[in-house]
């Protein structure tokens, strides 16, 4: 494209005939981007992008999303991964994100089952982590691991841990479980 313009690469979609177009209707896919190598025997999706109608479509109103897929080791099928749907919501590992951001739980990173983490790092260890876990009745969690592949919590809302700062027996701060303030870990 020559001048102030900028190249595009347009998918367009309709239902009825090229002549007599139709409005598209909700979770009609309108164009897809498919990423395949050849696995030796056949060609096969290692990794693709699509673009839905999400919602009701009308004059000047085209509510979209798009779907992220890759394909696991073994396997010759690509997954959802990500989703952004017509409001803006990203979602990690769920379908329907009612948030800006929603991690699913298929976010498990430690050997604890822990749930729903975000990790901040460039590998296991050395990784700040925020944990949302179902083992002990929902609670959250802030932690850090360094080269220990468990993390060491500095903080717990929730569960059998209604407040719990620091390393243990640091500071402790529990209601249903009793304790109620509980300060040294050597004096």
């Amino acid at each position: 494209v020559a001048g102030a313009g900028t190249g595009t690469f347009n998918f367009a979609k309709s239902r009825g005939t090229l002549s007599t177009p139709s409005v598209v209707q909700n979770n009609d896919g309108v164009g897809y981007l498919e990423f395949i190598g050849y696995d030796g025997t056949a060609y096969k999706t290692a990794a693709r992008i699509n673009a839905d109608v999400d919602g009701t479509p009308g004059a000047n109103d085209m509510p979209g999303r798009l779907r992220f897929y890759t394909t696991p080791d073994g396997q010759s099928s690509p997954i959802e991964r990500m989703r952004i749907n017509n409001a803006g919501n990203v979602g990690i590992g769920v379908t329907n994100p009612l948030n800006t951001l929603t991690i699913g739980s298929n976010g498990s990173f430690t050997s604890t089952g822990l749930f729903g983490g975000i990790l901040m790092g460039t590998s296991t260890f050395e990784t700040k982590q925020i944990l949302m876990g179902r083992d002990e009745s929902n609670y959250l969690q802030l932690a850090y691991a360094d080269e220990d592949p468990e993390p060491f919590v500095r903080l717990t809302v929730g569960g059998n841990h209604p407040l719990y700062i620091g390393t243990e027996g640091a500071l402790s701060f529990v209601v249903g479980g009793d304790t109620r303030i509980f300060v040294p870990n050597s004096g």
